[in-house]
């Protein structure tokens, strides 16, 4: 099914379809392109930061690393405590990277609450 053709370009000028293969790639295979491509492009802002394609990929690759150090079983998630923020992506790009997958909660719910609310299940934070 070729999906790409369905999504109008002049929604966004920026827009660049990319080829139907492409959509059987990971996640973490398609954005290497496009840091390849577009690496020193702005690729997020928020108020406290930014990161270009590039940055945003060294600084997941770093705690990809981290994680993957850490050998901890595959099957157990990753439990990821955040704000709204670039860190946000860092964080769940570099969980991907790491071949792992992660579960969310928003930081004011905290781990211990997390805990409480998950028993007998188990998650580690990157």
């Amino acid at each position: 099914m070729k999906l790409l053709s369905h999504i109008p370009a002049r929604t966004n000028p920026e827009f660049r379809p990319f080829p139907d293969e492409a959509l059987e790639q990971s996640i973490p295979e398609r954005f290497d392109e496009v840091v390849r491509v577009q690496g020193r492009r702005l690729a997020l802002q928020w108020p406290d930061g930014r990161h270009t394609y590039a940055s945003l990929d060294a600084a997941a690759n770093r705690l990809a690393r981290m994680l993957s150090a850490r050998n901890i079983d595959a099957a157990v998630p990753v439990a990821v405590l955040f704000s709204h923020g670039g860190e946000a992506l860092v964080t769940i790009l570099a969980v991907l990277k790491a071949g792992r997958f992660y579960v969310v909660r928003p930081s004011c719910y905290g781990m211990r609450r997390d805990r409480k609310s998950a028993p007998g299940r188990s998650a580690r934070l990157p």
